[in-house]
This record gives C-alpha cells, sequence and structure tokens, in this order.
C-alpha cells in the first residue's frame, strides 16, 4: 500500500486537532488556538515518525502514552493544579479509543482494507474525505454527549434530600432548587410539590390559603398547604425553611425530584 506523507500529516493533524479540542471541552478547558495548532502539529509528526522506530511493544505503548501526555500539556493552558491537566488527558486518552475503536469497527463492516502498520498506527484505502465525514459524526455526536452530561450534572446539583413536617407526620423526598421560584405568602417561601406527597402529609384536607402566580400560561389561583418546616440538607449542613407553604404541581411528575424549592444561594 502506497502512503502519501502529505495526506498523513493532514489526517493526523485533523484527527489529533478534533480530539484534543473534544479532551479540552469535557474538561472545560479555556481553548487557546495556537496551543492547540501547535500540539496537533507535534501530534501529527509524532504519528509519521512513529512506524519508523523499531521499539518493543512495551516501550512503543509507554512512548505513545508519554506523547499523547505532551500533547495534552501543551493544548492546555497554565493551571493551578495538576488535576485539569490530568482530566484532560484522561479524555483525550479515552476519545482515542473510541474514535479508533469505531473506526476499525465501521471498516471491518464495510468490507473496507486497511493494516495495522509496524510500531502502531493503522492504514488504510479510505479516502481522506471518508475519515473527515467520520472524524465530524464522531465530534458531532461527541459535543452534544458532551452538552448532555454537563446539563444532566448542573440539575443533579441542584437536587437535595429533604424532609418536610407537618406535626408528626415527616416525609423524606428528593427537591430541586429552583431559580426561579420567587413565590412567596406572607413573607414565607412557598414550595411546590407533587399530589401524591401532598396527599401523604394533608390527605383530602382543603388548602388553609390560596393564592395567584404567574406562569408562562397564565395567571392561576392555587392552593396553600402551611407546613412547620422544610429541612434541605446541602454539603453536610442543614438549611431550615420554617413555616414554609406547600401548593400543589402536576407537572413534576415522573421527574427525579418531587420537591420544588424556592431559589437560594448553594455554596
Amino acid at each position: 500500500m502506497e502512503i502519501y506523507v502529505e495526506y498523513a500529516i493532514l489526517e493526523n493533524l485533523l484527527l489529533d486537532g478534533a480530539l484534543l479540542l473534544l479532551a479540552l471541552l469535557a474538561a472545560r478547558q479555556k481553548i487557546c488556538v495556537w496551543r492547540l495548532c501547535l500540539a496537533a502539529a507535534v501530534g501529527a509528526v509524532f504519528a509519521i515518525g512513529f512506524p519508523l522506530l523499531s521499539l518493543p511493544p512495551w516501550a512503543a505503548l509507554t512512548l505513545k502514552f508519554l506523547v499523547g501526555a505532551l500533547l495534552c500539556v501543551i493544548a492546555v493552558k497554565k493551571q493551578n493544579g495538576r488535576g485539569r491537566y490530568v482530566l484532560t488527558m484522561i479524555l483525550f486518552y479515552a476519545f482515542s479509543f473510541c474514535f479508533g475503536g469505531g473506526l476499525i469497527a465501521v471498516l471491518e463492516g464495510l468490507d473496507v482494507e486497511y493494516y495495522v502498520i509496524e510500531g502502531g498506527g493503522v492504514a488504510t484505502k479510505l479516502p481522506i474525505g471518508g475519515l473527515f465525514a467520520g472524524l465530524t459524526v464522531f465530534f458531532t455526536l461527541s459535543i452534544l454527549g458532551i452538552r448532555k452530561l454537563y446539563k444532566r450534572r448542573r440539575a443533579v446539583a441542584h437536587i437535595l434530600p429533604c424532609e418536610i413536617v407537618v406535626g408528626e407526620k415527616r416525609v423524606q423526598i428528593d427537591g430541586m432548587v429552583d431559580t426561579g421560584n420567587t413565590a412567596c405568602f406572607e413573607g414565607h417561601a412557598v414550595c411546590f410539590v407533587t399530589p401524591d406527597v401532598l396527599y401523604t402529609l394533608f390527605g383530602a384536607e382543603q388548602p388553609k390559603e390560596r393564592m395567584t402566580v404567574r406562569t408562562v400560561s397564565g395567571e392561576k389561583s392555587v392552593g396553600l398547604y402551611p407546613v412547620d418546616g422544610v429541612k434541605i440538607l446541602q454539603k453536610g449542613r442543614e438549611i431550615l425553611l420554617k413555616n414554609a407553604y406547600l401548593s400543589p404541581a402536576v407537572h413534576m411528575l415522573g421527574k427525579e425530584y418531587k420537591l420544588l424549592l424556592p431559589e437560594m444561594e448553594l455554596r
């Protein structure tokens, strides 16, 4: 198989640049374009020269990992701690393994000829356009996954264990802090809860008070049920909402939380 050096350099430049960019984005690093380009260039040059080396398997694998770590050090802007470097390296290795494994699986599925170059690497007759298309799909899916993961992480960070106290009754549920919930009644916080929890605490009792709230669909009147307190556990400390009110909300059914807490500062 004839290999064109310029195409090989371009392919590895694109691959290393894209994988490093994914690692930086997943690690929430600041992107420095010249650092990213330099790291990708170093990786491309290494990928071309590496097959020419005659190394035992253990030395070849060690060298690959060390160069991968070097690329991450080059791409990452100066940090106060080593944690960000390590996280970026782990993510870079993970994305590299995923893309490499996925590429081989696609080549096998399409019956495209390829072989492993002595010393490491894969050579294939797949045109550079095909490789770029596969890289684009992998990059897009990875970005969507990263966004979904961090969106989920932000939501989970605002879900806290809670305990609602009404006389002798205590119900332990998960509540989510809603920065948009500024509802209050006579100076006391109003929390929104699923109907099943409300029934556990008050049975078929009618609401003691009513108030008007504004929603995206307009204004509506909601019932209020007074409770002795809502205890919120956050990072080992207890936050107590005294003499709060509960109001029913059906839109939380099926979610990971059953209580919508008022706006508060989390530390």
